[in-house]
């Protein structure tokens, strides 16, 4: 609640008999005389030495009141305390970056767009947001549980805090979660019909499969957390990003829509049976235990990525891959194997120093991995051409004689 403002407060002057609340700016319309009033006092109460911009933050607010905007940038100001009012026509509040304890208090019933990130003493969820509320930002805050939310939330950013507890419930508007580095045990249950990402990476004591997920949802990283199965896929998903678990069992079947799969630094010790045929992109990079290749791979793949794993041949469902897919065998080439790579190959991803020899025997078909900005070159009839000032002094001598 705000204190009375009397008329010892300068610029504006306001009647000694007027009080002035946040509780009653829903109610009568304030003059900018007003708000000015309000947010000096707010200013006058900063304190000392804690290097808080208040008298910016003023400055924007009443610019902003004045041009009746929609956004208002109040990030790195190193504030401690906000205003208990704020202009009527906000719509998009950046408060990032700064020294809160409080949630902010009295918001806009229309505003649609908040962000509190890397406010680290931020810890205690308020009794309410306003229900017009489209995008919430509390990333890198200081969070254990997550409250109640709005009931027209579209995205929540959440990352970054130390959260363990989640509601029983969310907003069926809800289409994009991110509970990232946190502390979950437990997948976020309930999930609303229409979600379609989320990403609960660096969750690392997060373990169980869910039994269920949106049939809406698109996209799903799971990256850094301790799941040992991959369970069942919703129908519609495009891309999962599951690297670094410990994962050893896969699923039967797999999404038809599904068209990216990151399954690197695992576990496994077999293929991905039954891809889908339209998968671009597998990964597949450190699983170390991984020798057995596979008997097909989808003929749309456009990036393959083995490298560092346990393999001493190319199956033929590799190596029979259409000459727009590029393998990336890191290593691999290094270990003795060169022989075994078919003359059909037309693109590699391989190490810069460890892979040296193996440019040599290839042929001009090469993307380099040191290199992957430039576009892969045209076909030429030599491939020293294009890295013989790469190779150690006797050969680039032996390749100019020749």
């Amino acid at each position: 609640m705000l204190s009375n403002i009397t008329s010892n407060v300068s610029m504006p002057k306001i009647e000694p008999d007027r009080e002035i609340h946040a509780d009653r700016a829903a109610a009568t319309a304030l003059t900018p005389a007003d708000y000015h009033a309000i947010w000096e006092k707010w200013a006058s109460e900063a304190i000392p030495g804690a290097n808080e911009q208040r008298d910016q933050a003023v400055a924007r607010m009443k610019e902003c009141l004045e041009n009746n905007a929609e956004d208002l940038e109040l990030d790195e100001l190193g504030l401690t305390s906000l205003p208990e009012i704020w202009p009527a026509s906000l719509l998009v509040l950046d408060l990032g970056d700064n020294a809160l304890t409080q949630f902010p208090q009295n918001l806009p019933e229309g505003m649609e767009d908040l962000t509190l990130s890397y406010n680290n003493q931020l810890q205690e969820w308020p009794d309410s947001l306003p229900s017009s509320l489209k995008e919430l930002c509390i990333t890198h805050c200081g969070f254990t549980t997550l409250g109640s939310l709005p009931p027209n939330l579209q995205e929540l950013l959440a990352s970054h805090n130390q959260i363990n507890t989640l509601p029983d419930t969310w907003p069926a508007s809800l289409s994009s979660l991110d509970l990232s580095d946190n502390v979950l045990t437990q997948f976020p249950q309930n999930l609303p019909e229409g979600l379609d990402y989320l990403d609960v990476s660096s969750n690392r004591q997060l373990q169980e499969w869910p039994d269920s997920l949106p049939s809406s949802l698109k996209e799903l990283c799971i990256t850094h957390c301790g799941f040992t199965t991959l369970g069942s896929l919703p129908p519609n998903l495009q891309e999962l990003l599951a690297s670094h678990n410990q994962i050893n069992t896969l699923p039967d079947t797999w999404p038809a829509s599904l068209l990216v799969l990151d399954l690197g630094d695992n576990a496994l010790t077999q293929f991905p049976q039954n891809l889908p045929e339209g998968m671009e992109n597998l990964a597949l990079s450190y699983n170390l235990q991984l020798q057995q290749g596979t008997s097909s791979l989808p003929s749309s793949l456009k990036f393959l990525d083995i490298a560092r794993c346990g393999f001493t041949e190319l199956s033929e469902a590799i190596t029979s891959l259409p000459l727009t897919c590029q393998i990336n065998m890191g290593q691999w080439g290094s270990s003795g194997y060169t022989r075994l790579i078919p003359e059909n190959v037309r693109a590699l991803l391989l190490d810069r120093e460890m892979d040296r020899q193996v440019w040599m025997e290839l042929g001009p078909y090469i993307r380099l991995a040191q290199e992957a900005q430039q576009e892969r070159p045209s076909p030429i009839n030599k491939l020293s051409d294009v890295i013989a000032t790469w190779l150690p002094a006797e050969q680039q001598d032996k390749l100019a004689e020749g």
